[in-house]
């Protein structure tokens, strides 16, 4: 759970709240991103915060006495990293690398049993991306063939309307870190989503997930859709 980012939109806005501690329907919202995945199948839920919110705001304290019951660590960096993708990368040091590895946002949340389907992913399936439909161009995009297999990511170009929801897997964590330092920059930063054209390239298989419903609060307006209501889903489009 890489939750070390600045959070410029809402600071622009006015709110001096760490953005992974801003209130959403009465829980943090990291914690309601970190409730939305399979915590059963976690040997260890990872962490990575700001030493700055740890030393104002005792961040990993909350998250102790949020999550202490289950396997957890905690990593503090002193500065923000160049990117999702290196987040990761420092989260993923000292760990067992052939260990599965599942990478979501803390600004966001899911309804789906994504536990039941990893358990069923054929076993040459390297990774796997859950999406939805939207083609606004702020997101991670995926294209797939008529098997939903991966075929290509963007990051911040609709190449379809499978829009990532930011939840990304890897059989082995190794496979990430394999790649990792080859992810190029997008505005700056390095995400994610295009690291598994490398995957693809080198001849893994990647499969699409469909989510059933998705939020997304990752700015002031998205928060405010949201409690309007708003949600997103990968159920019952069609992939352009």
């Amino acid at each position: 759970m890489p939750m070390a980012g600045q959070g410029s939109r809402f600071t622009e806005a006015g709110v001096k709240m760490p953005k992974p501690l801003i209130k959403v329907k009465g829980e943090e919202m990291y914690t309601r991103a970190t409730e939305s995945l399979p915590l059963r199948m976690a040997s260890k839920l990872i962490f990575v915060v700001l030493r700055s919110h740890v030393n104002e705001y005792c961040i990993d304290k909350m998250i102790q006495t949020r999550f202490g019951k289950l396997p957890i660590k905690i990593v503090v960096v002193d500065k923000v990293t160049s990117g999702q993708s290196e987040t990761v990368s420092i989260a993923l040091n000292g760990e067992d690398v052939s260990l599965p590895l599942l990478v979501f946002n803390a600004d966001s949340a899911f309804e789906d049993n994504v536990e039941a389907t990893l358990k069923v992913l054929d076993p040459d399936v390297d990774g796997a991306v859950q999406y939805f439909y939207d083609s606004d161009p702020r997101w991670s995009f995926i294209r797939l063939d008529s098997y939903r297999n991966v075929t290509e990511t963007a990051e911040k170009n609709p190449i379809s309307n499978c829009a990532s929801s930011g939840l990304y897997y890897f059989r082995r964590a190794e496979t990430f870190l394999n790649c990792e330092k080859m992810t190029y920059r997008t505005n700056g930063e390095r995400y994610i989503a295009p690291l598994y054209n490398t995957l693809i390239q080198r001849g893994h298989r990647i499969v699409g997930i469909p989510v059933k419903k998705y939020y997304c609060f990752g700015t002031p307006r998205d928060l405010e859709e949201y409690l309007s209501g708003k949600c997103y889903t990968g159920e019952g489009g069609a992939e352009l």
